[in-house]
């Protein structure tokens, strides 16, 4: 990890906000946990053009762009609940070593007719890409 420069961007910022569970940066640019990865790769291109995110289906018109990111602290966070409503946290927790979660939208926030409920709320999949703490090894 210490000959990839974009973890080492990734812990300098992390340091100076480590609280931070949610990185909001609608239409800007993911901090990448490593630049090594799958995910990455959709992320590092020439100056100029757009990332490599599959275009959403639902709206094949459109493009996808970078939304939001989950941190590292969301698994502290996590980790510091109780058991309650039934629901075992170590079992969740368990095997759970991501770096970030990427998340990327429709940049036309389009949702098909069909897939709102009778309460006017609709649903639609958005792209989600892990990096995982694996996968910089």
């Amino acid at each position: 990890m210490l000959d990839d420069k974009y973890f080492e961007n990734f812990t300098n910022v992390v340091k100076h906000n480590p609280s931070q569970i949610l990185r909001y940066d609608l239409g800007g640019k993911p901090l990448l946990y490593n630049g090594k990865d799958e995910v990455a790769k959709k992320f590092i291109i020439e100056e100029g053009k757009d990332f490599n995110v599959p275009n959403p289906g639902y709206n094949p018109s459109s493009k996808r762009q970078f939304e939001l990111q989950l941190m590292p602290q969301t698994i502290m966070n996590l980790e510091q609940l109780e058991d309650s409503n039934n629901i075992a946290i170590n079992d969740i927790l368990n095997g759970m070593s991501w770096g970030t979660i990427i998340v990327c939208t429709d940049i036309e926030d389009y949702i098909p007719e069909e897939n709102f409920d009778e309460n006017h709320v609709g649903y639609i999949e958005d792209w989600c890409g892990v990096q995982w703490e694996e996968s910089c090894k």
